[in-house]
């Protein structure tokens, strides 16, 4: 596997120069059917009911945008999907590569959480599966999340050797271009890739309202939320997927 991994490097390396700075466009997708279907705490008859009641909607869509340079990157919804979203708070990662810090914004039955740590990632493995993603080579990468207990499969390119990502994810050798969450309930799929090495990170809004949170409070929040749906028998429906 590590001989793999150095020939991959070698060959998106001679491929294209590399580049530290841009923007990622991608197509957000959440399959509601998947999601239901796959739910462990709903009886048979609360998974038909809901499966009734999402059967005429069953994918929401969104686009999403990652920008990035050498110093940090900030992903959220992109420009031209904001207001359509039922939230009233947009979610938004910014990383701080030279201070080692993450800001993000999350949500917990609307309630929001500030998020302030250092960065974090995924125990992720390297697989040996290639395939090209908006005209980036990219290589597979998988992980488990324990928290919500789901795998998740990425793509990263190495065509932008930074370690960023979208929504929690990054850590790997290169940019993540496709994100796949627990088997297709959500997927993300770089639709384009524009290299600027100009390019400036956007400010963070002026108000962020909320209480701030350690990653760790933040997780334990959502552990808590996700038993009391269990005992509830309900689908976690206030948590990000």
């Amino acid at each position: 596997m590590k001989k793999l991994l150095v020939a991959f490097l070698m060959i998106t390396t001679g491929l294209q120069a590399q580049k530290t700075a841009g923007t990622i466009r991608y197509d957000y997708g959440q399959d509601w059917l998947k999601y239901i279907e796959k739910n462990k705490f709903m009886n048979n008859e609360q998974k038909q009911r809901a499966l009734q009641t999402w059967k005429n909607d069953e994918v929401y869509k969104t686009g999403t945008q990652l920008t990035f340079n050498n110093e940090g990157s900030y992903y959220g919804t992109a420009a031209d999907e904001r207001g359509n979203s039922w939230q009233k708070t947009e979610y938004w990662v910014r990383r701080d590569f030279t201070g080692n810090k993450v800001l993000e914004t999350q949500m917990i039955a609307g309630k929001v959480y500030i998020v302030e740590d250092s960065l974090y990632t995924f125990p992720w493995k390297i697989k040996s599966e290639i395939k090209e993603i908006a005209g980036h080579i990219c290589m597979l990468a998988t992980t488990y999340d324990s928290l919500r207990n789901y795998m998740v499969e990425a793509w990263f390119t190495t065509d932008i050797p930074l370690s960023i990502g979208p929504e929690e994810f990054m850590g790997l050798p290169g940019a993540i271009l496709e994100v796949n969450i627990n088997d297709g309930v959500v997927v993300l799929t770089a639709t384009s890739v524009k290299l600027n090495e100009n390019e400036v990170l956007p400010p963070l809004p002026k108000k962020v309202k909320g209480k701030r949170y350690s990653r760790k409070e933040y997780q334990t929040a959502v552990a808590k939320y996700i038993k009391d749906m269990e005992e509830a028998r309900q689908m976690p429906w206030g948590l990000r997927y």
